[in-house]
């Protein structure tokens, strides 16, 4: 298995193509930020091992399993309430370590690396209360554990430090600053997805008009809207539902090309509906590059040259 495949089951996991796209888009960035979480967790552990903070060890080790857990056993990160919870948790875990050790130990970066994930993950109206409760909390307990020159839970320092303290803030200050690294990479795939989401729903939209000045009809609009969120959708139904809309279409291709393969039939279906270029790239997942070399291909299978117009080309089948 190559690391695309991986890659894919992890994003992929607990989730299923009848979902809502924008939805399955959100839920397989929380995937993959769940399963990078657990790992950074891992770590974390292990390099308090490494010092001898053998508390820690198990505190960041307890968590990293149970983040594992969620991932591959249930759903339950998809819920607000329940990943509310765990960074509530982690915000009391960094309190706990942060304001028993001092400000030296540089665990109080924590509170950024949390804040960063709230962002990400409650940017909905819906949810949005989590985020803003979230952040009021980092900012009291960052001023209670500053007010108390971050010893408030002094009793719990752990008596023996195998490396000194400034090894300890290095070590950490590199793993928060990947944390916040990864924590601004996740936000910034979210909002251009928020992005790619807009320009698909005009797409859409543009097509929809577009089919309804080529049926000429206002009865079929219901019809029509179907067929373009089947083909935006990329659907197994779209093509028996075009072949519906469109009966000879198929049939008049293959008196042009009798060899002509089901790939290329979508693809001519998808040109008839006037998608462009770049409408076929996001319904299919494809760079526009690969689009425009799949009509280069379509031209010499039905033997078109290149001053014929595609478009005037499958209008007049």
């Amino acid at each position: 298995m190559n690391f695309k495949n991986f890659w894919d089951i992890i994003s992929n996991r607990h989730l299923s193509n009848d979902m809502n796209k924008r939805d399955l888009i959100n839920l397989r960035r929380l995937n993959q930020y769940a399963f990078l979480i657990s790992i950074l967790f891992f770590f974390n552990a292990i390099r308090d091992l490494f010092y001898g903070l053998w508390n820690n060890f198990y505190i960041f080790s307890l968590t990293g399993i149970i983040l594992f857990v969620l991932f591959f056993y249930t759903t339950a990160r998809f819920k607000d309430y329940i990943v509310f919870l765990t960074l509530l948790i982690f915000c009391g875990t960094v309190f706990l370590f942060s304001s028993s050790q001092g400000f030296d130990n540089g665990l109080s970066l924590y509170y950024l690396g949390i804040l960063l994930a709230a962002i990400f993950i409650f940017n909905e109206s819906k949810n949005r209360i989590f985020g803003i409760i979230i952040y009021i909390l980092i900012i009291s307990l960052f001023y209670i554990s500053n007010a108390n020159d971050f010893r408030v839970l002094s009793f719990l320092h752990e008596a023996k430090l195998i490396a000194s303290s400034k090894d300890v803030r290095i070590h950490t200050f590199f793993q928060i600053s990947f944390f916040i690294v990864l924590n601004g990479y996740f936000v910034f795939i979210a909002n251009n997805s928020i992005i790619e989401l807009n320009e698909y729903k005009i797409s859409a939209n543009n097509i929809i008009a577009k089919l309804s000045r080529k049926m000429n009809g206002l009865d079929q609009d219901s019809i029509l809207q179907n067929i373009s969120k089947l083909a935006m959708a990329d659907d197994i139904a779209f093509l028996p539902k075009f072949k519906q809309v469109f009966p000879s279409f198929h049939d008049n291709l293959m008196s042009l090309n009798p060899n002509m393969t089901v790939d290329e039939f979508k693809f001519c279906a998808l040109l008839k509906l006037g998608f462009t270029t770049k409408d076929i790239a996001i319904c299919n997942n494809l760079a526009v590059r690969s689009v425009q070399t799949r009509k280069g291909r379509l031209r010499k299978s039905f033997l078109l040259s290149p001053q014929e117009d595609l478009y005037n080309w499958i209008n007049k089948i």
